[in-house]
Formats: C-alpha cells, structure tokens, sequence
C-alpha cells in the first residue's frame, strides 16, 4: 500500500496519451471526446488523491517529489495544447502559463540544490484550479456545442491573471535565493536531461529515445516540417551545452544528459515514416548500435566533450536509418 501514491502517479503519465487521443477525435467520434473528458476528470482526481493519501499516511518517497509534479503538469499541459490544436483556446496564453510554470520549477530546482525549500503560495494553486476547470469546461463546451458559452475563456483568463500574478509575487520574494548563473545552469540541466527524463535511474538513454517515439507518433506527422527546424536547433543546443558535462553533473558524459539520444532518435524515424513496425524497428536498432558501439560510434564516444556526447548518437541513428533504409527498399522491391 505505500506505493499507492506512486501507483497513481504512474497511471497517471500512461493515461495522458490516451486521453489526447480519445479527445482528439472528438469532431469525428462524440463518444470518444466523451471518453477522454472522462479520463482527464479520473487523472484530475487521480492527483489530488495520490498527494492526500501520501500526506496523511507519510508515504513521501523520493520517486514522489519527482514524478509528481511532472506527471501534474504533462496532464494540464497535454490538455491546454490539446485545446489549441482544437482551436479552442489561444496559443499566446498558453504559452504565457508554460513559461511561467518553467520558470517557477527551474527556479525552485536550482534553490534545492542549495538545500533551500520554496514552498508553494496560494495564488499558485488558485491558478491550478483555474486551469483544471478550464479545460473541463472547454471540453465540455466542445462536446455540448457551447452549452456552458464563455465560461472556459473566462476560466482561462482567470488562470492568466493569477499567473501572471503569482508570478511576479514569486520572483520578488525569491529572486535573491540563487543566482543568475545558478538558474541558467538549472535550464541547461533542464534541457539536457530532456525535462528530467534523464534522471531515471535505469537506462535513461532508452527514455529519452522512447520519448521521441512518442512524440513522432502523436505529433511528428503533423509537424515534420516543424521538425526538420526544431531538431537542428536542438542539436545546435545540446553539442554547446554538453560541453558543460563535468560543471553541470560532475563527470563527463554524464548518464543523465539523454537529449543526443533524443534528437538522433528522429533520424531512423523519418525513415521508418508512419508504419508503426519500422518505427518500432528503428528505435530498437538505435538503441542496439548505441549501447553495442561499433566504429564510428565508439570513435565519438571516445571524445567525452560536446562533439562527441551528440555525434555518437547521430552516428549509431545513422546507422540505424540505413538498415531501416534497406528494410524499406526490400519490401517495396518485394
């Protein structure tokens, strides 16, 4: 029963997929639109539950203090772009609420470090709930063709108002706890570690390749072009940050840095295209020719500094990418 709270906290990531997937189809499908409303009430109650019954009871585990708040925010944050893509809510005012929440958890991440806890204000959960019942009055407005009117705008501002609000409360009673270098390197680590993917302790390198698989699937076909800008600067990012390893992590190389497995994870599959197999496919054989290493990839890896952290991944989805090649051209030739 003390991984009760972990429990739900686990089902609650599993589900996030699910439920943009059931809601996305709601123009298509009532019924599923229904069904990921559904889920996203059940995640809701999910979180609140799982922090209560880890209170009361103590069973506060170090998986918790993590996972928890990230499996928070993947939920809230799923929905609102889920509900932009919908053409329901702004992009602008989402994007004005992430940039807040980031700024708050890598600002607090950074103060941990130095052993110093910020606890969490009022207007901050006040803007949580907004957000929460937001969406579910936008969803609900979705599937009853505006039965609830403006509510959900009006949710929504309420949520901008008090993040913004909380906000600027936040830096002026905290903006001394840790310094200007101190939070930049948190965003670094941030990144690198691909929003702490990278802190899973059993084979993070295969998370972070998973999670662009994922993300292929829910979102690259629509976006390739998109893609085909982001990944370059992302590559840019990581070969200059990785630099970085031993002052960020303590060593080089480090095992937490997975977004050069990340971002190499696209190159098989752009190959592997929209058939789940050769996806499926490339991220085994990515993952094979990562961990076994033979030439050049063990050439890269020898390096230890930037060039080397993200080149030997390019080089082992490279590798990957021809086969994945050769498959395709098989069974066409076939």
């Amino acid at each position: 029963m003390r991984r009760l709270p972990n429990i739900l906290t686990i089902l609650r990531i599993v589900l996030v997929p699910a439920f943009i997937w059931f809601f996305a189809q709601v123009h298509e499908n009532r019924t599923y639109g229904y069904i990921g409303l559904g889920l996203f009430i059940f995640m809701s109650l999910t979180d609140f539950f799982d922090g209560y019954i880890a209170r009361k009871y103590q069973w506060i585990s170090d998986f918790g203090k993590i996972w928890d708040p990230f499996a928070d925010k993947l939920l809230v944050y799923s929905a609102l772009f889920l509900l932009v893509w919908l053409k329901r809510f702004p992009l602008w005012m989402v994007l004005i609420l992430l940039i807040r929440e980031i700024y708050v958890t890598l600002h607090r991440d950074a103060a941990l470090r130095k052993h110093v806890v910020i606890a969490a204000v009022w207007s901050g959960k006040v803007k949580t709930n907004f957000q929460l019942f937001a969406i579910i009055a936008a969803m609900i407005n979705i599937l009853t063709f505006d039965s609830l009117e403006q509510t959900d705008m009006a949710l929504l501002w309420g949520a901008l108002l008090m993040t913004v609000y909380s906000g600027i409360d936040y830096y002026i009673k905290n903006r001394g706890v840790v310094t200007g270098q101190e939070f930049w390197d948190q965003v670094s680590r941030f990144f690198l570690t691909l929003f702490y993917i990278g802190h899973i302790k059993k084979a993070p390198g295969t998370w972070g390749s998973l999670a662009a698989v994922i993300i292929w699937f829910y979102w690259g076909f629509a976006h390739i072009s998109l893609l085909t800008w982001i990944l370059p600067v992302m590559f840019i990012l990581g070969l200059v940050l990785s630099n970085r390893s031993k002052t960020l992590f303590g060593q080089d190389d480090a095992s937490p840095i997975v977004m050069d497995e990340f971002v190499a994870q696209f190159i098989p599959l752009f190959l592997a295209g929209r058939s789940p197999a050769l996806a499926a496919a490339s991220f085994i054989l990515f993952r094979v020719f990562d961990i076994w290493k033979p030439f050049p990839v063990r050439w890269f890896d020898k390096m230890k500094n930037g060039t080397g952290i993200m080149m030997d991944d390019v080089a082992a989805a490279v590798m990957a990418g021809a086969l994945i090649f050769l498959i395709k051209w098989g069974i066409n030739f076939a």
